[in-house]
């Protein structure tokens, strides 16, 4: 009786040990996934163009890329997860965009202008971050930042360049009118007062051609 309670016993740890082995293997198999995972995640985000920041309900640190501390100037430092944002990147309107879109649970974009080294302009989209299958609420916010600099420039010198073309044009077409409605007006009998009109408007012709060569260009 004894050698079969013992032997069973033995059976019972040995099974439990088996069990045992089992699930730490599967738990290892599941850590070794995350690891691998969290270090794919962590590639794509440390090689993006764009600035990211992940911050919990409290404005704390979730996640931050290489990027984002370019953008504003900040020398970038190990171990800011769970530090207060505010600590890293001293930033107003950053920190007030995120904590408008964590309280409206809505999706926010605004524009900042920086004057530290040079001035740039910075494009901010936050949106929330929701748990799984639950949109009612969010746990915390998330804001892509983008340098648009060098696109306003390009905007700004686009729109100078259609002004100057617009004032360009209409130079020549304004000549050209007035002296056809002279010619209307009687001049046109004139032959004298005729030919020199028609050479004016010959060459304003002249200039409208280059000025519309030049904006092809």
């Amino acid at each position: 009786s004894l050698n079969y309670y013992n032997k069973k016993h033995e059976d019972e740890v040995g099974q439990l040990s088996d069990t045992l082995g089992s699930m730490t293997r599967q738990i290892e198999n599941v850590i070794r996934e995350l690891r691998d995972r969290n270090a794919r995640v962590d590639t794509i985000i440390n090689s993006m163009n764009d600035g990211l920041i992940a911050v919990d309900r409290a404005m704390h640190i979730l996640m931050i890329n290489p990027v984002a501390y370019k953008l504003f100037y900040v020398a970038e430092k190990p171990h800011q997860i769970g530090v207060p944002l505010v600590q890293v990147i001293r930033n107003r309107q950053l920190n007030e965009l995120l904590q408008k879109t964590i309280s409206t649970n809505r999706v926010n974009n605004h524009e900042i202008y920086l004057y530290q080294g040079k001035k740039r302009i910075l494009s901010l989209h936050a949106s929330p971050i929701y748990p799984m299958e639950n949109r009612d609420t969010n746990i915390g916010a998330l804001v892509f930042i983008n340098d648009i600099t060098q696109m306003r420039k390009l905007e700004e010198m686009r729109s100078e360049f259609v002004s100057n073309v617009t004032h360009e044009l209409k130079t020549p077409l304004t000549s050209i009118q007035g002296f056809v409605e002279t010619l209307k007006t009687g001049a046109v009998n004139d032959p004298e007062v005729a030919g020199k009109f028609l050479d004016i408007i010959d060459i304003e012709t002249d200039r409208l051609r280059s000025l519309i060569s030049d904006i092809l260009e």
